[in-house]
């Protein structure tokens, strides 16, 4: 008997080749939202050697990359961009991530990963000092990084996005106009950062050191969606 087929629409499984298929360049869907569609199917019963061979993918074990994905909490699966980058997390990280049974734990690797600028295989490492000796996250990244010669940090903030209707006006927003739009919303707030991300889920700060030690989260958290929401309803 036939397995079942993929039931993504037309433009769906476009958008999933020009993404992950074979000799793919343009990317307009992030790695968060293939693993959505890839998920939908797994959830009706789709093996993932079908949807593989829908997407001409030579290995069915991509599927399952990024279907982890889908697991973690949004404002990191939002956060999860393609290749390498100080101000996201890349699909090799987000998949190790994923393999931490809780949220909380989730989202503070994720800061950590960003703040000291961790590979995959630390990301790996440090999944595995947490799960074989259940050691808190904060201890397995440091017990990774001294291995270091050189150790490098920074000070990463990962925020959400609260309010519906900000989420959807942000993702009608192109790259450029999201990363205008942050910047115009950090300048009315008073925060200084080296660099920053905003998706339709949340945001990524790296903050100056002057101030990243002693910045508040949650309270920043508070002024940029407040922020944001004043400035898209002015809009």
């Amino acid at each position: 008997m036939a397995g079942l087929e993929p039931r993504w629409s037309a433009d769906e499984r476009a958008a999933l080749l020009s993404s992950v298929g074979g000799g793919a360049h343009t990317r307009p869907l992030t790695p968060a939202a293939v693993g959505s569609l890839m998920a939908r199917e797994a959830r009706r019963g789709v093996n993932h050697d079908a949807m593989a061979e829908a997407l001409h993918l030579d290995s069915a074990a991509m599927i399952g990359r990024f279907i982890r994905i889908e697991g973690l909490p949004p404002e990191i699966g939002a956060s999860v961009g393609w290749g390498r980058s100080t101000k996201w997390i890349n699909l090799t990280q987000a998949q190790e991530i994923a393999r931490l049974p809780g949220a909380a734990e989730q989202r503070e690797l994720a800061r950590l990963a960003l703040e000291y600028r961790l590979s995959g295989t630390e990301v790996r490492g440090v999944v595995q000092i947490c799960l074989r000796r259940g050691a808190p996250v904060a201890t397995g990244v440091e017990e990774t990084v001294r291995l270091r010669p050189v150790i490098e940090r920074r000070y990463v903030q990962i925020g959400s996005l609260v309010r519906p209707d900000v989420q959807s006006a942000v993702a009608a927003l192109d790259d450029s106009r999201r990363s205008s739009l942050l910047a115009r919303v950090l300048e009315k707030i008073g925060v200084s950062t080296l660099d920053a991300s905003l998706t339709e889920r949340g945001y990524v700060l790296v903050l100056d050191e002057s101030v990243g030690a002693d910045a508040d989260a949650d309270q920043i958290e508070g002024q940029i969606n407040r922020a944001l929401a004043d400035m898209i309803k002015a809009a």
